[in-house]
């Protein structure tokens, strides 16, 4: 049977009440000096998005001494709004001490302070992850420059919307006409719209901070059939894009034990 080097999971509501109600954390048996952070993509969920990958990131020795943190937010809505949301959450797990009695965290000192923050995002996810740590590092916090980002089939440079809604499942496919309905209802779509505003924006900022780790991705992913997102490179000083075959845009982050354990180890490398 394999070890488990974390905690059962538990709720993380004390993170912010605009994240939903899955998001939760694993923590650390052992001594913790790195997190890793992880943000699912339009329309996905807090855990489910990521498949196997928590039951297997719990018994693989390379996260061992990481916390695990998997976020959820109502990805429908303006990519600045999610990031308005994510950034305070992932600053107060972060940030916080021994003296914060409202968490579960094991008994850490008050100087206690991560020395790696990976924060992982799978397709609007990507573009929220370095929206975050590029905003984190704009207001100057510390932790900015602890940051690695790693991104699976990430949306910043865009994406076929009507794909997108169409995989998100729900409220667009059912009404016959997604361009009309999801544009409408879902504010996220036109951020991801290449050259929309918000991602021009992502990109002036992140270009802005030159060679820092909170605007370079230490590692991309894209699905070799991906056609849904748009696999140009984002910035110079990002990874070069690794290709996972036999696998869609969905799957690409979600592990299989035995037949595809690649996210699972190229996510613990970065560790």
């Amino acid at each position: 049977m394999s070890k488990q080097f974390h905690k059962l999971p538990e709720p993380a509501s004390w993170l912010g009440s605009y994240l939903s109600a899955e998001s939760c954390v694993y923590w650390a048996r052992g001594e913790a000096d790195r997190c890793v952070i992880f943000v699912h993509g339009y329309g996905g969920r807090a855990v489910t998005t990521w498949g196997d990958f928590p039951l297997l990131a719990t018994t693989d020795p390379a996260f061992a001494n990481a916390d695990l943190l998997f976020l959820g937010y109502d990805s429908l809505l303006a990519a600045a709004y999610s990031t308005s949301v994510l950034l305070p959450a992932i600053d107060t797990f972060v940030s916080a001490t021994s003296e914060s009695k409202a968490i579960g965290r094991p008994p850490r000192g008050n100087d206690f302070r991560y020395k790696r923050i990976l924060l992982v995002g799978h397709s609007l996810g990507g573009a929220l992850v370095r929206d975050v740590a590029v905003t984190a590092a704009y207001g100057g916090k510390i932790w900015a420059e602890d940051v690695c980002l790693a991104l699976f089939a990430p949306a910043h440079k865009g994406a076929i919307i009507l794909k997108i809604a169409a995989l998100a499942g729900g409220f667009a496919r059912a009404a016959g006409t997604i361009a009309a309905l999801g544009v409408r209802k879902s504010p996220a779509l036109e951020d991801l719209k290449p050259d929309s505003d918000y991602l021009k924006d992502l990109q002036r900022r992140s270009a802005n901070l030159g060679k820092r780790s909170a605007a370079m991705a230490a590692f991309v992913a894209h699905a070799a059939d991906d056609r849904v997102v748009f696999a140009n490179a984002f910035s110079e000083f990002d990874a070069a894009t690794s290709a996972y075959g036999k696998v869609g845009h969905r799957g690409c982050c979600k592990p299989v034990p035995v037949d595809f354990m690649r996210p699972v180890t190229d996510v613990g490398q970065l560790l």
